[in-house]
């Protein structure tokens, strides 16, 4: 391996110890405290170091100790104070990634799906007033993107929306987390990747696979395309299995990056690599692999486990990530592997991957979107009747494919028309 490539593979090794190594997020979390504690707190710089500092805390009293300070110096600040760190108000406000999942009616409340923290924080755009007046007839889902889900908007938001903030989760330990960011939130245990629509995937017979392994991930560093890589090099060259990397640039992470890797390790010769490809091409290549493997360390659901194993393709994870769907990982759908042993552990799964069922086990245990509809319908439906508000209509069903999408076509249409009053009545365009 020469210099250049050397220099290539450790840069993401390199990552890893600031992000995942114990002493590292330790140093981390004390400095991004000192910094939060000497910033003015009416200032917003305060609360991302303070954000950063409860996510990079390695301890759960730790972590708690952080957010206690975070309520309070928040809790002491004006609610004008919280405005002031917005945009301006605008006349037009566009907002991704949302679904209308329940038209209002005279006396009962519509239901308006946001994913993404950066998507529901436009909805502050509309000011004080309209934002007031939007939520007298509409109720909020949001759908947090990582887990620990200590940010600004996480904290800021619920200060400024009035009204209880239903949401998903992107890991177990949410369901906890998200009462102590602010009162308001509601956490169902629903995921991001429990909308997957079992429709949608037709399953190869094992037989008829011809791809021993998929990874479906963005090119950024957290999802450790190193660590695949490493563990290939070990194994013997004519041995090692057909692999089907899966992807988008991400950053300055471009396909010509994650060529040069594998060119470090030796190992662009068992692999196929495909980027920005249309999401019948995902489907169709999850349901022709036999195995399919996450590296991620952290991250928030990961929609790729599930939509693996709804293609019966069973997953493995790596021990110790925290990883919302590892909820799913279980002896039917995949297991968990050893990284270091990654090179022997990673033949035998997928020598094995025939006996696993994880499509079945999905169906039987209701994790997919018919099942998650009906237990997010009976979630809100107990918060209006705990607020003294009718319910009367059920939710709109809906798939994650990749954005929220309507699965009946009179629901599309009534949803296309009360888009139009929400953009004519507020300047609001949910998109």
């Amino acid at each position: 391996m020469n210099a250049a490539a050397l220099m290539q593979g450790l840069s993401p090794r390199l990552d890893d110890l600031m992000r995942y190594h114990r002493a590292s997020q330790n140093l981390l979390s004390t400095l991004h405290q000192t910094v939060a504690q000497v910033l003015p707190a009416n200032k917003p710089g305060w609360l991302s170091h303070a954000c950063t500092a409860a996510r990079c805390a390695t301890d759960s009293s730790t972590m708690q100790r952080i957010e206690r300070w975070m309520q309070h110096r928040l809790d002491g600040l004006p609610t004008s104070v919280l405005w002031s760190w917005q945009p301006s108000p605008s006349k037009q406000v566009q907002i991704s990634k949302t679904a209308i999942l329940k038209t209002a009616a005279p006396g009962e409340k519509g239901v308006v799906f946001i994913s993404f923290e950066s998507q529901w924080q436009k909805l502050l755009a509309l000011g004080p007033e309209r934002l007031a007046a939007f939520a007298e007839d509409y109720d909020l889902v949001l759908a947090p993107t990582w887990s620990p889900p200590h940010s600004p908007v996480n904290l800021v938001f619920p200060r400024l929306f009035p009204g209880p903030l239903p949401c998903t989760i992107s890991n177990l330990a949410d369901m906890g987390i998200l009462p102590r960011l602010h009162t308001s939130y509601r956490p169902v245990q629903l995921f991001a990747s429990s909308w997957v629509n079992p429709a949608l995937y037709q399953p190869r017979p094992h037989e008829d696979r011809d791809i021993d392994l998929v990874m479906v991930a963005n090119f950024g560093h957290y999802k450790r395309h190193h660590v695949l890589f490493a563990a290939l090099a070990r194994m013997p060259q004519g041995q090692r299995p057909k692999v089907t990397l899966i992807g988008q640039p991400h950053g300055q992470r471009t396909v010509e990056v994650l060529q040069r890797e594998m060119d470090a390790y030796g190992v662009r010769d068992c692999i196929t690599l495909r980027s920005r490809i249309s999401d019948v091409e995902v489907v169709d290549t999850l349901c022709r692999s036999k195995t399919a493997l996450i590296a991620s360390l952290r991250e928030g659901s990961c929609v790729a486990v599930v939509e693996a194993m709804i293609a019966n393709t069973p997953v493995a994870l790596l021990e110790g990530a925290h990883i919302g769907s590892s909820a799913f990982l279980n002896e039917h759908t995949g297991r968990w592997l050893n990284e270091r042993r990654l090179h022997t552990e990673l033949p035998t799964f997928i020598t094995e991957s025939g006996g696993y069922s994880p499509r079945s086990w999905l169906l039987d245990h209701g994790v997919h979107c018919h099942a998650s509809t009906e237990i997010l319908n009976s979630a809100l439906k107990a918060v209006a009747l705990e607020a003294g508000r009718p319910w009367t209509r059920n939710l709109f069903e809906h798939h994650w494919r990749p954005d929220p999408i309507l699965l009946n076509t009179k629901d599309r249409q009534a949803s296309a028309l009360e888009r139009q009053d929400i953009e004519q009545r507020w300047g609001l365009s949910l998109a």
